[in-house]
């Protein structure tokens, strides 16, 4: 489960980080943006859907219906539109800085949850 979460976790930064991002001197702000520490809950749990379903064969499409379920309910929990989410994620990513500190944030979060089940098996 940790070498999991860390794989899904190192996949994102590598995706993340080989995009092509020029540099910007103004960002424009999109409506609706979405904060850092609401980023944060959601990628979190962003993760923990896709880690969920992430053990099932890819022809599964119950496993593939019920992740995407899962994170339309999840935007909806954070009375977000996937328009919105995708823009803020966007604003965000014209900043290494930023995403630097929001994936952090996330796997700080993933660790701590990782080494809660850990002490649950122990």
């Amino acid at each position: 489960m940790r070498n999991l979460a860390l794989t899904l976790v190192l996949a994102t930064f590598t995706i993340c980080g080989c995009t092509d991002i020029e540099p910007k001197i103004y960002r424009e702000v999109p409506s609706g943006l979405v904060d850092k520490e609401e980023l944060v809950k959601i990628l979190y749990d962003l993760q923990l859907i896709q880690a969920a379903c992430k053990g099932r064969t890819h022809n599964d499409t119950i496993a593939e219906q019920t992740r995407n379920a899962r994170t339309i309910a999840l935007l909806e929990r954070h009375n977000l539109t996937q328009s919105v989410f995708e823009s803020s994620m966007e604003y965000y990513h014209q900043s290494p800085d930023d995403m630097e500190e929001i994936y952090g944030e996330v796997i700080t979060k993933l660790n701590m949850k990782i080494t809660q089940l850990e002490e649950k098996i122990d």
